[in-house]
């Protein structure tokens, strides 16, 4: 439940997605905190896999080119994935 605060790892790794409804910031794949253009890499490494696989950021199944939007629509922001 990441309306209570006290279940969220650390300090702004959420994002309020409307009143109330929180969900995790999309788009690091490369465990340096911060989403940058530097994610992109591992998607275009693992792009086409059919598994579960950080580098999916969009959750569709597969990695591909549409896994690049996640990370341009969160570029600058910080995670603390523990």
């Amino acid at each position: 439940d990441l309306t209570n605060s006290s279940n969220v790892y650390g300090t702004g790794g959420v994002i309020e997605l409307e009143t109330g409804v929180y969900g995790m910031i999309a788009g690091e794949t490369n465990d340096d905190g911060i989403i940058s253009t530097a994610d992109k890499g591992l998607i275009n490494d693992h792009n086409g896999n059919l598994v579960y696989d950080k580098a999916d950021t969009n959750d569709d199944g597969i990695v591909s080119t549409a896994d690049i939007g996640k990370v341009n629509d969160n570029n600058g922001k910080l995670t603390q994935v523990p």
